[in-house]
């Protein structure tokens, strides 16, 4: 979070002669802080897919939906809801020979599943990948945390205090005092963990 005062002053009247007073509204105190909690996940996310690679479209097409089903299947029976499975990514795209002639044809899909027991995810992914066959890949996992608003709420007053304290020492060592905020700015990490 950024956190940015100022502070006003009153200034005597000057002659003109002298030099233009300083614009106090620009003046001000600009500092960065980071507000930290820890909370303990909840949710396992898996990114699955499978690759096929048949002669015709519709070969390679029927082969990675039959094995993509499966794997949901696997997933379902595993315990995981159809809600918590998401195809995505789904591509289709020529093979070549060495001569630069069309081989056949490759089929890649994509499926994320979301994970609620996290003790059983093992178990789950391995049950997904031997389903799915040779096709089957796992491109990589992430823990989250479902309902985080309570942990965000608490990162935000941290970062807040924390910026407040830095932005009052400063002013304290400019011998100034702090006036309102003026701007708050929050940037929040993409991985979160």
């Amino acid at each position: 979070s950024w956190l940015l005062g100022n502070s006003s002053v009153a200034t005597p009247a000057r002659a003109a002669t002298e030099t233009p007073p300083v614009d106090r509204a620009r003046e001000g105190v600009l500092v960065s802080a980071t507000g930290e909690v820890l909370g303990v996940p909840d949710t396992l996310r898996a990114d699955f897919g499978v690759r096929t690679s048949a002669t015709t479209v519709d070969e390679a097409l029927n082969l990675a939906n039959a094995a993509m089903t499966q794997m949901q299947d696997a997933l379902v029976d595993g315990g995981v809801t159809r809600a918590d499975l998401q195809t995505s990514n789904a591509d289709i795209h020529p093979t070549y020979s060495r001569q630069g002639r069309i081989t056949g044809y490759a089929v890649n899909e994509g499926l994320t599943a979301k994970l609620r027991t996290t003790s059983e995810a093992g178990a789950l992914i391995s049950a997904g990948i031997a389903a799915g066959g040779d096709a089957a890949q796992l491109f990589g996992v992430s823990f989250e945390i479902e309902q985080d608003d309570a942990l965000l709420a608490a990162a935000r007053r941290n970062a807040f205090a924390d910026a407040q304290a830095k932005a009052e020492l400063y002013a304290e060592q400019a011998g100034q005092t702090l006036g309102q905020v003026v701007s708050v700015t929050e940037e929040v990490p993409s991985n979160g963990f």
